[in-house]
């Protein structure tokens, strides 16, 4: 070996000697750096024990029978290992480089000087043997719906070890057990596992309490009554429902209180009921004002819609719509009416007859052009005449004829619209065509679909599986169109890691529907989330994730960093062997 292969050697090794130091000793199993000092010592150190130290060191021999060598270089290198590692990993390493450079009452006295290629091969060879194996397992927790288990999914534990999880159970639900192939015990709310031997699992499972139940206390305004009236006892986590009727002569103002909830038509049914609560219906007496006032009023609608005087029966019909409905009510009547539609007005004209007749004013070029590139977007013209309708200016208008501009039948219906549109705009990436459209609509205000029905048809429906999306571009769009927001970074890769560990697209999909950002966001828009029980099961995004998330193929794992720093160990010795062999 010449001096440049040398000095290259030396400075390899010295980087492996790095590598091989504290932290960076992370190996998958305990063979890695075993076979690396064996290699290394059939190549660099075996020559020298031959011809310095097997003479005494020998069976027989003179020398310490502690270390015994013979004329197989296998069988050398492990008896290096054994002496050297007892009792504890490098235990007796500097003894060794002691002994061959004549301390420590070395009988043979100095066989190789300090400081010389040789003793740099000795020492290298004994950072090797003296390298620390650190196995570790992962242990997969999760828990059942109605609770959390503290940490969740994959923790990894050095071998031996123990670990503790903090188990949760959400309100109205009990701690039934916790189990797993992982073994331990549970005192109060902390589960300790066996010592981790191998990879496996912890599961906690809840049930609902089954004696804890909570009482709602409906009540109505005068005009009105909710049925049932009096209070109700509800078991933890269920939901439960009133009807709520108006009196003649009056009509549905809200329904509201502390149970929160959602209306769809005379329905009011609650959020899940964690506390005692309350349930209230307001109703007011409807607005006839001046019948003179209601009779401008729809005259206003002949002449600006249709172009004529009204004529007698319709008129009274109308205005006996405006007397027990509301005033958008009539608006709907005229601007969807055959007579209307057979005019064929293009969108100019339509939005110039909205603006003269529902806000009683010539439409000014900025707000006009909103409207115009809707329109010209394919956005339904019924939805424009809710933007109108809902607006502050046609209710101070009708207020001003004596007559109620919008009323919660008014409000219930918009929420079913505006609830279907936006799965249009933002899964399907379109506005929505009249057909399909008013189907959906169908559909959810008879209560035969719910918002998770409806979602679950517009991802798996073949114009969006045509789209061809990736994974992230599909978590993407969920967070939008289920929770009405951005995703954020953790919820996002829980999501993604459930789909790279199999799960299907429908998984996830039943995952953002159970979850109770999504029933608050159907509810904003008088929309049940999904039937009956489903309703007491909404959990949080991330214990979704924890439940609908199958137990990976558990083994054990390395960080990225620590995978980076072997594979340069590994890059450095590997050109240290091709650079000697050479």
């Amino acid at each position: 070996m010449n001096e440049v292969d040398m000095d290259y050697r030396n400075r390899a090794l010295r980087w492996a000697r790095k590598c091989s130091t504290g932290l960076f000793l992370l190996i998958l199993s305990g063979s890695l750096f075993a076979a690396e000092a064996e290699e290394f010592y059939v190549a660099n150190v075996e020559s020298l024990v031959q011809a310095k130290c097997i003479a005494c060191h020998r069976a027989g021999g003179v020398g310490s029978q502690n270390l015994i060598f013979s004329g197989s270089p296998t069988a050398n290198h492990q008896a290096f290992d054994a002496y050297v590692n007892s009792p504890t990993n490098g235990a007796k390493a500097s003894r060794v480089l002691s002994k061959i450079s004549g301390g420590v009452a070395h009988g043979g006295g100095v066989q190789v000087v300090q400081g010389s290629a040789d003793y740099a091969v000795f020492s290298d060879y004994m950072d090797l043997l003296s390298a620390v194996t650190v196995i570790t397992y992962t242990v997969e927790s999760s828990a059942s719906t109605g609770g959390s288990i503290n940490p969740s999914g994959s923790v990894d534990v050095t071998a031996n070890d123990t670990i503790s999880f903090t188990v949760t159970p959400s309100e109205g639900y009990e701690l039934d057990s916790v189990g797993g192939t992982c073994g331990g015990s549970l005192v109060g709310a902390t589960y300790t596992t066996s010592a981790v031997v191998d990879n496996c699992t912890v599961t906690a499972t809840f049930g609902l309490t089954s004696l804890t139940s909570y009482t709602v206390e409906p009540s109505a305004s005068t005009g009105g009554s909710i049925n049932p009236s009096g209070p109700v006892d509800v078991t933890a986590n269920n939901t439960t429902s009133f009807t709520v009727t108006p009196s003649e002569g009056y009509e549905l103002d809200s329904v509201g209180g502390t149970c929160g909830g959602s209306l769809l038509g005379t329905t009011y049914t609650t959020s899940s009921v964690v506390d005692n609560c309350t349930v209230t219906a307001t109703f007011s007496e409807i607005a006839t004002g001046d019948p003179a006032g209601a009779t401008a009023f729809v005259e206003r609608f002949y002449v600006n819609i249709l172009g004529r005087p009204s004529d007698e029966a319709g008129l009274e019909n109308w205005i006996n719509v405006i007397n027990t409905q509301s005033a958008s009510a009539v608006a709907f009547g005229f601007l969807e009416s055959g007579e209307f539609v057979s005019l064929n007005l293009d969108d100019a004209g339509f939005v110039d007859i909205l603006y003269r007749t529902l806000f009683d004013r010539l439409g000014d070029a900025a707000g006009t052009q909103v409207w115009l590139d809707q329109l010209a977007s394919g956005r339904l013209r019924e939805m424009v005449i809710y933007q109108f309708t809902r607006s502050q200016e046609f209710d101070t208008l009708a207020k001003s004829f004596g007559v109620v501009a919008v009323n919660a039948n008014d409000e219930a219906a918009y929420g079913v619209r505006a609830f279907t549109e936006r799965f249009y705009t933002v899964v399907l990436g379109r506005q929505p065509d009249i057909d399909g459209f008013d189907d959906w609509v169908a559909g959810l205000t008879a209560g035969t679909l719910t918002g998770g029905d409806l979602a679950k048809n517009f991802f798996l429906s073949e114009e969006y599986l045509n789209q061809n999306t990736s994974d992230s571009a599909f978590v993407d769009t969920c967070y939008q169109a289920f929770f009405g927001r951005d995703a954020d970074a953790a919820g996002k890769q829980g999501w993604l890691s459930m789909l790279s560990q199999g799960s299907s697209r429908v998984e996830v999909l039943d995952g953002f529907i159970s979850s109770a950002e999504f029933v608050q966001l159907a509810a904003s828009f008088g929309i049940k989330a999904f039937r009956g029980r489903i309703l007491a099961d909404a959990a949080s995004e991330s214990e979704v994730v924890a439940r609908v998330s199958p137990a990976a193929n558990a083994i054990p794992t390395l960080s990225t960093v620590s995978l980076f720093i072997m594979a340069s160990c590994l890059f450095g010795l590997s050109a240290f062997r091709l650079r000697v062999r050479a």
